[in-house]
C-alpha cells in the first residue's frame, strides 16, 4: 500500500513560513510577559486551538494559535475564503480573548488539484 502524500505547492509552505516569521519578529518589540500572564495566555491559546479544531466544517492546514496579553494570533492556510471569517468569530467567542489577529492565508488553488 502506498503512503499518502498530500500535494501541496512550495509557495503554500513559503507563505505559512513567512506568516510565522512575521509573528515571531512582531512580538519581539513587546515587553516580556510575567510568568502568570504567560500561563494565562497559554491556557487561552489552548482553548482557541481546541475551539477551531472542534469546528469540523472548516479545514485548516498548519493551524497555529498564539496568544499575547489576551490577543489571539491565528495562523494557518485554507482553500476556502469563508474560513478566515469563521475562524475569527470562533476565536472571538473563546473566554479570555481580547482581540483576534487573523493571519490565515487563503490559497487560490483547490484541494483537488
Amino acid at each position: 500500500m502506498k503512503a499518502f502524500k498530500p500535494r501541496v505547492s512550495a509557495d503554500i509552505w513559503a507563505t505559512a513560513a513567512m506568516a510565522t516569521m512575521t509573528f515571531a519578529f512582531g512580538c519581539a518589540s513587546t515587553p516580556p510577559e510575567s510568568p502568570e500572564q504567560a500561563q494565562a495566555d497559554a491556557a487561552i491559546a489552548d482553548r482557541v486551538y481546541a475551539a477551531l479544531e472542534a469546528d469540523r466544517l472548516h479545514l485548516y492546514i498548519g493551524l497555529d494559535v498564539r496568544v499575547r496579553y489576551g490577543a489571539a494570533y491565528i495562523m494557518a492556510l485554507t482553500f476556502d475564503p469563508s474560513v478566515r471569517d469563521a475562524a475569527t468569530e470562533i476565536a472571538r467567542n473563546v473566554p479570555g480573548v481580547t482581540k483576534v489577529v487573523n493571519e490565515i492565508e487563503v490559497s487560490a488553488g483547490s484541494a483537488g488539484h
